[in-house]
């Protein structure tokens, strides 16, 4: 699912992608800071943008290696960690594309390359299992 937020303070377009029905709502920035202000949740909140920011810094830090194998398998790394159900309903490639801009034909090559030395466990494009997360080059 994706869902466009309009940022009014900064003038931004941002694109928020969920992994699991969510409920969305959407506040300006004053409204949001004066509900933040008023239940005390300055800490809490401040914990969240610190979370998010360490999660970007890692994504980028995965997505700056020059090697494209390292790049994928630190991609399929991240979806071993989610529940089983969401796990068996990705598809393992267009998961990668949507992750790293990198064209489908690039992507589908180094998959079957993991496949075919036995890093990795697909079936029906679904990523089933890792079986070596170190040194896949």
């Amino acid at each position: 699912m994706r869902f466009k937020i309009f940022y009014r303070m900064y003038h931004t377009i941002v694109w928020l992608r969920v992994l699991y029905p969510s409920e969305i709502a959407v506040l300006d920035h004053c409204m949001l800071l004066e509900l933040i202000g008023q239940n005390g949740l300055w800490e809490i909140f401040a914990m969240h943008l610190q979370a998010v920011s360490n999660a970007l810094f890692t994504h980028t830090l995965q997505l700056s290696t020059s090697n494209s194998f390292e790049i994928v398998r630190n991609q399929l790394i991240e979806p071993m960690n989610e529940p089983k159900l969401l796990r068996d309903s990705l598809h393992a490639e267009k998961y990668i594309r949507s992750k790293t801009g990198k064209s489908r034909s690039g992507t589908m090559h180094i998959l079957s390359e993991m496949k075919m030395r036995g890093f990795i466990t697909m079936e029906n494009e679904m990523l089933k299992s890792i079986n070596c997360t170190y040194d896949i080059k």
